[in-house]
């Protein structure tokens, strides 16, 4: 209950937080499995994860225009939610090997 009214209130951290303490308890069997695919793909993944996360950041540091607008722009890796990933999967009603993505990176602009 309290999540989607984290979402509508623009919590999104807690909101993932909380769907992921309520999702390890209702379904531990389902939440152990999604973590070591998204462990799996992070270990395969990260690298070239955080490669693109040092490019993108070397690119909006060098870029004027951005400097000159923006206080300050950050590049974050960023591993997908538990949930959310779950959440995919049964809406697409196939199994865990269609999760394919585990890491991405966000640019937050302040």
């Amino acid at each position: 209950m309290f999540a989607p009214l984290a979402r509508l209130l623009g919590l999104y951290s807690l909101k993932e937080e909380l769907e992921a303490l309520a999702f390890r308890y209702a379904d531990p069997g389902a939440h152990a499995a999604v973590q070591r695919r998204l462990d799996a793909l992070a270990a395969v993944q990260g690298p070239t994860v955080l490669q693109a996360q040092r490019a993108l950041q070397a690119k909006l540091d060098a870029d004027a225009f951005l400097g000159s607008r923006a206080a300050r722009v950050t590049v974050e890796a960023h591993q997908k939610a538990v949930y959310s990933v779950y959440r995919r999967a049964q809406r697409a009603r196939q199994g865990w090997e269609i999760i394919d993505t585990g890491c991405s990176c966000r640019a937050p602009v302040a």
